[in-house]
């Protein structure tokens, strides 16, 4: 299966989820995993625990989903959830994906870098 097809399966989803155990929290500390980019690129806003310190600092920055300290109450909150909120994180992760395809991030920082030079 190519890329493109996993990311065309994954789209028809409604969220990325991430949980891990914790002890893959520390790995989270600085960086996020290929499912959390998947759902990126594929438009899904994610739902992750604020234990995984970077993937939590990325939803919680462009507004691309929910944090959870525990996914104890992730029913009562998917039951709760009404269309405005979800179309606005959909909407800001569509967003963020079409920076990431276009290179919008990789070129911010190698402007970056050249104006230190």
């Amino acid at each position: 299966m190519d890329e493109n097809s996993l990311s065309l399966k994954i789209s028809k989803a409604d969220f990325g989820l991430l949980a891990y155990p914790k002890d893959f929290a520390d790995y989270m500390l600085f960086g996020t995993s290929m499912k959390f980019s998947t759902y990126v690129v594929s438009g899904l806003p994610i739902i992750t625990m604020s234990n995984l310190i970077y993937p939590a600092e990325i939803v919680e920055k462009y507004n691309i989903g929910w944090v959870f300290s525990s996914l104890e109450n992730l029913n009562e909150f998917l039951e709760n959830l009404n269309e405005k909120d979800y179309n606005r994180k959909r909407d800001n992760v569509l967003e963020l994906a079409k920076k990431i395809r276009s290179g919008y991030f990789f070129k911010k920082a190698l402007r970056e870098v050249a104006e230190t030079l």
